[in-house]
């Protein structure tokens, strides 16, 4: 996913507390990437880090984590160890990107690899993936299921496959149902997993279809609203080139030209209706984060 968008999602658990929650969680992705070894004197990873971390975002997935946690009673510091690792990932592909698309700014500061480096910021990504992967261990002494690594994996490969998509856009015609296949890989995943990792850490029979899909129409519709923002933009200033536009620049003659901005929001409220109507599908109220984010996306829509 190219940028923090949402402002937040509702939630059960009151304000403070999960403020508090979120607080601990950050604590945990920083601690889970700092070494004490000797050589972490001759590196700016770790300078990196606190300056990539302490430049905050909305932290939307670990709200995801941490309501779907209270909704299904799972102990409190197992939704903040959720909370930490998809967060975590969310930053490593963050970072990754910036890279990729050369974007010089993130959360209105300087971007990571322009500030340290891209050397640095490919190895800030690197440690952030593994980390993640340290807080799994701690989520599994909870409970121990193989389920957790594999569901973790699926979200990072499939999230993969979705940005080499999106690189390698440029070089070949789209059609409609190839760019929602496309934003769904890309975005989708990162939203489903706290959810996923919440119900598998109740000891809930796997849910992943229901979840899976309204997190991919999430993403849908998520990706069609950054990237039209991004393309009315590129109208206005008149430039050309950026390589993130290029998904809706390939597409424009399709849904833009022919059908009209319109057309794209009616496709992207299709989109929130189906996510809304899977969520719901999820149990024990489990997916109530999602129809949060869902109805936040909608009314962003409604006032574009």
């Amino acid at each position: 996913m190219d940028s923090d968008f949402f402002d937040s999602t509702s939630s059960d658990l009151a304000r403070p507390t999960q403020a508090a929650a979120l607080a601990e969680a950050e604590q945990k992705m920083l601690s889970s990437c700092i070494t004490n070894h000797a050589v972490s004197k001759y590196s700016k990873v770790e300078n990196a880090l606190k300056y990539h971390l302490s430049c905050r975002g909305k932290r939307v997935r670990g709200q995801i984590a941490l309501d779907s946690a209270h909704a299904l009673k799972i102990p409190n510091q197992s939704g903040i160890l959720i909370a930490a690792i998809c967060e975590l990932l969310h930053n490593a592909s963050l970072v990754h990107d910036d890279i990729q698309d050369k974007d010089t700014l993130r959360r209105g500061v300087q971007s990571v690899w322009l500030k340290y480096g891209e050397d640095i910021a490919i190895c800030l990504g690197d440690l952030m993936i593994s980390a993640s992967y340290r807080l799994v261990a701690e989520l599994m002494e909870v409970q121990p299921s193989p389920q957790i690594i594999k569901k973790t994996h699926q979200a990072i490969l499939t999230t993969i496959y979705g940005q080499g998509g999106d690189l390698a856009s440029h070089v070949s015609k789209m059609s409609l149902f190839d760019y929602c296949e496309l934003a769904a890989a890309k975005s989708g995943p990162l939203i489903g997993l706290p959810v996923e990792l919440a119900l598998l850490t109740a000891g809930i029979a796997d849910e992943s279809k229901f979840i899976q899909r309204a997190a991919r129409d999430l993403g849908v519709a998520y990706q069609l609203f950054d990237d039209l923002k991004d393309w009315q933009t590129l109208r206005r200033t008149k430039k050309n080139g950026s390589r993130e536009l290029n998904a809706v620049l390939i597409v424009s003659s399709d849904i833009l030209r022919k059908k009209g901005f319109d057309a794209v929001k009616i496709l992207a409220k299709e989109k929130i209706t189906d996510a809304i109507t899977n969520a719901r599908q999820i149990p024990n109220g489990a997916g109530r984060p999602l129809i949060a984010l869902a109805n936040k996306l909608s009314s962003l829509f409604s006032n574009y």
